[in-house]
């Protein structure tokens, strides 16, 4: 979907796509609330979202 791994940091990784937009993805701090989220990516078409899905289950069993 065009993006790739951007800066990491302790418990945040970044994606980053060519035009400069970006998506971080943090864990929770211990006892923070945490609240239901959807987000939404636009794609070209269904094998677009399958590599987006398996790339995200790779980097989540690291």
């Amino acid at each position: 979907m065009g993006y790739g791994k951007g800066p990491a940091f302790l418990g945040v990784q970044a994606f980053m796509a060519e035009d400069g937009s970006a998506v971080w993805v943090s864990t929770a701090a211990e006892g923070d609330a945490v609240a239901p989220i959807h987000v939404a990516f636009q794609a070209a078409d269904n094998d677009a979202v399958k590599a987006f899905y398996d790339a995200g289950l790779e980097w989540r069993h690291r």
